[in-house]
């Protein structure tokens, strides 16, 4: 197991990062876990408000820019630094847009919310610069390949951020305020360097820059609507529901929706994987990719979901309090819409490498409607269950578009979305051997 996470393929760099994804999640449950227990529903529902818009506005400025950055760099690797340079710089040129967006639409973005919330996540919004910036940064990892070092920029701040919610708890301080500032600031000095990683590394220079400015645009133009409506959708139940719960009720919300996204741990491994290990091959070659990360997927997704489903009330208990058991049936159907949405992020990946991004963008285009509808109509009858039906009709409208859309743009069959047994027995003979085979060399 060592020799293979150790490798250079595609499956040895998705499993490795899965592995640091439930790392971050482990970590993320147990920031949770203290934020639930010290704060209490209410309390963290408080923190929710502050800390979600630099992420949402930050990551929706960064104008698609990182799947740009790593399409047109493998298929130009002569003009690497130029195209690094004028990502980069679009990139800050982004993170600008997303601060001015938030301190303008801030007190309308947060209705309900008091005068100390809404100042406090006004002066939060400055780290929507630093997270537009980041995500260009760390797609320059993607782009080298570079997985170990990306997997470690991803949970140091994470684990910087528990110590210092530990902290805060023992000595009486949490508040919301303070658990904000000790969510974000642990990021600046992993931002600071990993900045100095790509000035070094990439040396950016403008040679080349501007003459990459028109095709990053163009792809960016493109992949942007997909992108960005990704992004509103894993934030849009959230915006709704702030002004449609009570804080208590928004605090269990965000609390089973971060636990159900344990689920995700092996899909969101792959996207990062997939699009630097396939951009630039045949449809043949992508597909067929695509297909083998399927077949090991899927049947993990399904383990832990069953186990979830059926202890979820014990869990809720165990690591949160009784008051948060009251979300139970909303975390069942919350950890099957993670499943769909699972499979349906992997099977998205063969259109951002084989240049077809806009078909991304309206499937996701067209989800945002039925997200906001479902949420207005189901949400106010029946609180946090309500949003979670709501939030799973959308996920499988887009697991059904997105699959069918294979026939009618490529002419070709989607990937199985399950093994067949000869391929379970090949990775069990693989792993045994502790060895990348044959097909795994060819993808290096």
């Amino acid at each position: 197991m060592g020799r293979f996470l150790r490798g250079e393929s595609a499956a040895s760099a998705i499993a490795h990062v899965a592995m640091t994804n439930g790392f971050v999640l482990c970590i993320n449950v147990l920031t949770g876990v203290v934020a639930a227990r010290f704060l209490g529903p209410r309390g963290r529902g408080e923190f929710a408000a502050i800390t979600l818009w630099p992420q949402l506005l930050g990551y929706a400025f960064a104008f698609a820019l990182p799947s740009a950055l790593v399409y047109h760099a493998k298929r130009h690797p002569q003009n690497r630094a130029g195209i690094a340079a004028m990502a980069l710089a679009l990139s800050v040129i982004g993170g600008g847009l997303a601060f001015v967006a938030g301190e303008s639409l801030m007190p309308m973005l947060l209705r309900q919310a008091t005068p100390d919330i809404l100042r406090a996540a006004r002066w939060m919004m400055v780290f929507g610069i630093t997270a537009t910036v980041s995500t260009v940064l760390m797609a320059l990892l993607q782009l080298e390949e570079r997985f170990h070092l990306y997997n470690r920029v991803r949970y140091l701040p994470l684990l910087l951020t528990l110590g210092c919610l530990l902290a805060l708890a023992v000595s009486g301080r949490l508040t919301p305020l303070s658990a904000a500032l000790a969510y974000f600031l642990p990021g600046v000095p992993i931002f600071l360097w990993l900045a100095w990683w790509a000035a070094r590394h990439f040396r950016p220079r403008m040679t080349g820059a501007l003459g990459s400015i028109g095709p990053l645009v163009s792809y960016s133009g493109r992949a942007y609507g997909g992108e960005a409506a990704g992004t509103l959708l894993i934030y849009l139940d959230k915006v709704f529901l702030v002004n449609l719960l009570s804080p208590a009720s928004y605090g269990v919300y965000v609390v089973i929706f971060n636990l159900s996204r344990v689920i995700t741990t092996l899909s969101s491994a792959a996207a990062p994987v997939l699009l630097p290990k396939s951009a630039g091959r045949s449809i043949d070659d992508v597909i067929a990719m695509t297909g083998r990360v399927l077949s090991i997927a899927t049947p993990l997704l399904l383990v832990p979901a069953v186990g979830f489903v059926l202890g979820g009330r014990l869990v809720l208990r165990t690591l949160y309090g009784v008051d948060f058991t009251v979300g139970y049936w909303a975390l069942g159907c919350l950890i099957v819409e993670a499943v769909v949405s699972s499979v349906t992020q992997v099977i998205t990946q063969p259109y951002l490498a084989l240049n077809r991004p806009g078909v991304v963008t309206i499937i996701q285009a067209t989800s945002l409607p039925l997200l906001a509808l479902a949420m207005w109509l189901l949400a106010p009858r029946w609180g946090i269950n309500g949003a979670a039906v709501g939030l799973l009709l959308t996920t499988l409208y887009r697991a059904t578009a997105t699959y069918l859309s294979y026939r009618l743009l490529f002419g070709v069959a989607a990937p199985a979305l399950w093994p067949e047994s000869r391929q379970v027995w090949e990775w069990l003979r693989r792993l045994r051997a502790g060895a990348p085979s044959r097909l795994e060399a060819s993808e290096r």
